[in-house]
């Protein structure tokens, strides 16, 4: 059966806990791909652009059941320019009274690894790596997945791009997706 995939922007603020009275300009791009239908979950990759944290690629999965869980759940994963690794949660949760803009809306929180090695990195996070890859993260903090001891360093809200011409590239991107 065949999948699809879209992109979509998200800008907002976020704060970080030390410092709840000084807001900060975050953006996210994310690619997302759905290889089969029956699948109820994305994989998804991009890029997180957030002042004094972060501007690296991010890559995870978003949740893909808006009608029966009334949510869309977002976990990705990306090295912070201080070389740890960080996960950016949220979750879009749909209501009938205002679908458009409750799916635009993305709080979120972000977490920082604690209690294990940090990670050794290579690639856009690393000084003499390419940009726009995904890192690759060895050592023990590189499991399948974040599974070490995650603190909340920081919250914050994005919204999609709505515009009639953001629409419009979601529909384009839609319909030219090779899945």
């Amino acid at each position: 059966m065949a999948g699809f995939s879209f992109v979509e922007r998200l800008r907002g603020t976020y704060y970080r806990l030390s410092d709840p009275f000084v807001e900060l300009p975050i953006t996210l791009d994310v690619e997302a791909h759905v290889r089969r239908l029956r699948t109820h979950v994305a994989s998804a990759n991009g890029r997180i652009r957030a002042v004094l944290l972060a501007d690296a690629p991010v890559q995870g999965t978003l949740g893909l059941r808006p009608l029966t869980d009334r949510r869309i759940p977002y976990e990705l994963a990306f090295v912070g320019d201080d070389g740890r690794r960080y996960l950016l949660r949220g979750e879009k949760d749909l209501s009938w009274l205002a679908p458009i803009e409750t799916l635009a809306v993305l709080p979120f929180t972000i977490g920082v690894e604690e209690g294990r090695p940090q990670p050794e990195v290579r690639g856009a996070a690393a000084a003499d790596g390419p940009k726009g890859t995904w890192p690759e993260v060895r050592g023990a903090a590189a499991a399948d997945g974040p599974k070490g001891t995650w603190i909340e360093v920081a919250r914050g809200t994005m919204r999609s791009d709505t515009t009639r011409e953001s629409v419009r590239a979601l529909a384009r991107s839609l319909r030219a997706s090779p899945y």
